[in-house]
């Protein structure tokens, strides 16, 4: 259920990959549904180079919940997390 979601969550914001984290903590302010504000959320604190620990602890979410969206994420869109790879 943890990949269905996180798949689910990758095709609504496939664009985050080309968002920095602080225009996806306007798109996380700036959400009105409660599923996508904390979807976007997920995302903007995973950039920012939390840990999927952290993350549980601040959404709510279960950290193998967390571990298995990242992991999708990374597999299917090569979403890569925390800093920038240098040019």
């Amino acid at each position: 259920m943890a990949k269905r979601i996180a798949i689910l969550l990758w095709r609504r914001y496939a664009n985050a990959n080309y968002l920095s984290a602080e225009e996806l903590l306007v798109h996380y302010r700036q959400a009105t549904d409660v599923t996508e504000r904390t979807h976007y959320q997920i995302i903007w604190l995973l950039v920012k180079g939390k840990t999927p620990y952290e993350v549980a602890e601040v959404t709510g979410y279960t950290r193998h919940w967390i571990y298995q969206a990242r992991k999708t994420l990374q597999q299917i869109g090569n979403f890569r997390f925390g800093r920038p790879t240098p040019l």
